[in-house]
């Protein structure tokens, strides 16, 4: 995405409208659609700065949210507490990276999923906050961020 150019930024009513469109897709993120968390991730960046591209992947966004409306997070485990003691939890994660995502500043970016009984309870994507060298270190990093 690009960067906001200060000559080119949105006024300060469009400005408004970009952070509330965006905070209702980090709403809807965080609830029920992991799956447009990367791009609400990168729109997130330009909060300050906006100018008329994001504002135009912010509708993008929208409209898949719209055209895919049966998508979303399911809860649905794979067995269910019977109420004694001895029962046995299975608590699970899958992680990914993508390895220098931003080139200026050289650092990948985590997506990690924690699941209990097979369920999804928790998903993040962040900034790694070291440089990793290789892709293998990029994968390890966004493995223990998840654990």
């Amino acid at each position: 995405m690009t960067k906001g150019d200060p000559n080119s930024t949105v006024n300060a009513k469009t400005q408004t409208y970009f952070r509330s469109g965006v905070g209702k897709m980090i709403h809807k993120m965080q609830w029920s659609r992991p799956d447009i968390c990367r791009a609400v991730r990168d729109l997130t960046r330009h909060m300050q700065q906006a100018i008329p591209a994001h504002i135009e992947a912010m509708h993008r966004i929208m409209a898949f949210c719209v055209q895919t409306r049966n998508r979303g997070a399911t809860l649905k485990p794979n067995c269910e507490w019977d109420g004694k003691k001895d029962f046995k939890f299975t608590i699970g994660g899958r992680s990914d990276s993508d390895y220098t995502m931003n080139p200026e500043a050289r650092k990948s970016v985590t997506g990690c999923r924690v699941l209990l009984n097979g369920a999804p309870v928790a998903w993040r994507t962040s900034t790694q906050k070291p440089i990793t060298l290789s892709m293998t270190k990029a994968d390890m990093g966004a493995g223990v961020t998840c654990v």
